[in-house]
């Protein structure tokens, strides 16, 4: 998807929008229901939320204004995406708060 949303916004002035689906594809099958696990099996193929936020920066970074998703995301996705572009959504509170988790917390702190 980047290669083409990079070359849109190379050409044109207008808005672009970004909205993946939240499975990997391949070189060889670049959409989700081309895919042999599709439509049973797509759960060992989901996009993690910060894959999702990751995606949500790069296209930032290309210039694109409208940034969302597809088939398979959820709630958590969403906000992870909000969160990496800078947002405080109110669900922002149902964050991982990895400052209080019993083995990380005290590394965190440490810095």
């Amino acid at each position: 998807m980047f290669g083409i949303t990079e070359a849109m916004r190379k050409v044109g002035k207008g808005h672009v929008a970004a909205q993946p689906a939240r499975f990997h594809s391949t070189d060889e099958i670049p959409y989700f229901m081309g895919l042999a696990a599709f439509p049973l099996e797509l759960d060992p193929l989901q996009l993690t939320r910060l894959e999702m936020a990751q995606f949500a920066r790069q296209a930032r970074d290309l210039g694109i204004g409208y940034i969302g998703a597809c088939c398979g995301v959820a709630a958590s996705h969403i906000r992870s995406m909000a969160e990496a572009l800078g947002r405080r959504p109110p669900a922002s509170s149902k964050s991982a708060d990895l400052k209080i988790h019993p083995i990380l917390g005290p590394k965190i702190a440490a810095g």
